[in-house]
């Protein structure tokens, strides 16, 4: 029994719907080649049909001489592709396109035709597009940013305080500044008031009776003193911290803690003081720590020609 070497060998493998099989493992007189082969009839143009070995099959095949191909055909120097066509006699049914079907061992194709190449290669895993990595990027910077911004935030919130800053001359401008000495029971005395100021520290933190701490924003600093005030007129009038500044060398002027930021032990109050009534409580000033020459200022009083401003002048 006689066979085509295309059909029954082992590198027949056309796919599934193909009018023509490549075939690159083609080998006649010795020498190697490619070729197109028809699946539907397993034919190829180039040798004559022979007899398959006992690799291919198991049972033995009957005794029959192969087919010598004609001597003429058989190179006797350096390879070309002559030798490799077949006798007319012994070529099967060409395929409708025979040109492409000429191959020799110098124009052996490195690859299959582009029509099957996405079939026989690995698939290629799709990526992302320019855009799509840029978006991806834009994301993970959120996701890791967004929560460490949102935790600085609320410690910054919890830990942070306002920075005093200096505000408009409150004082008169025009007024007489009366100094006095720092200490309980020196007091400076107006028509209807008298006040005393004492005990003034200069602390970079301090910390209340619950156990909390506070410390200044950077650069600045605390500054406390003890104030007393005593209506000694006939007519209340109104009293709080803010009325009392804090001046430093070059003029600005710093006004006690009004607002709550700070809890302070024992602070002055804000309200207002009946005639004979007496309050004293601790009043305080964030400063920058470069201030100099601070002094307590306070309007002892507006109605005066010219109004009349007590001073007290810290130690530092």
């Amino acid at each position: 029994m006689h066979y085509n070497i295309c059909g029954n060998c082992q590198n027949f493998k056309p796919k599934p719907g193909q009018k023509f099989f490549t075939c690159t493992s083609a080998k006649h007189a010795g020498l190697k080649y490619g070729m197109q082969v028809r699946p539907d009839t397993q034919s190829c143009d180039a040798f004559s049909p022979f007899k398959v070995s006992s690799k291919q099959e198991s049972t033995p095949l009957p005794t029959k001489p192969p087919v010598k191909t004609p001597s003429k055909l058989r190179p006797t120097s350096a390879p070309t592709p002559a030798p490799l066509k077949a006798p007319a006699e012994t070529r099967p049914t060409p395929p409708p396109t025979p040109a492409p079907l000429k191959a020799s061992a110098k124009t052996k194709p490195t690859s299959a035709p582009t029509q099957e190449q996405p079939l026989e290669g690995p698939v290629q895993p799709v990526g992302l597009c320019r855009w799509g990595k840029v978006i991806l990027v834009t994301a993970l910077i959120l996701i890791i940013a967004l929560p460490s911004w949102i935790i600085y935030s609320c410690a910054n919130r919890t830990t942070s305080v306002p920075v005093q800053t200096p505000v408009s001359m409150p004082l008169p401008t025009n007024a007489i500044v009366k100094y006095f000495d720092i200490g309980q029971g020196i007091w400076a005395m107006a028509s209807d008031r008298m006040i005393a100021v004492y005990s003034p520290e200069r602390i970079s933190s301090y910390r209340i009776s619950s156990g909390e701490t506070y410390q200044p924003p950077p650069g600045e600093i605390f500054i406390f003193s003890t104030v007393t005030c005593q209506n000694i007129g006939d007519s209340p009038f109104f009293t709080r911290p803010g009325d009392f500044f804090l001046v430093d060398s070059e003029g600005h002027t710093y006004q006690g803690q009004t607002d709550g930021s700070y809890q302070i032990s024992e602070r002055y109050p804000t309200g207002t003081l009946s005639p004979k009534a007496l309050v004293s409580g601790r009043i305080l000033w964030v400063v920058p720590i470069s201030s100099s020459s601070l002094e307590v200022s306070y309007a002892l009083d507006y109605d005066s020609t010219p109004p009349l401003v007590a001073s007290w002048k810290l130690p530092w």
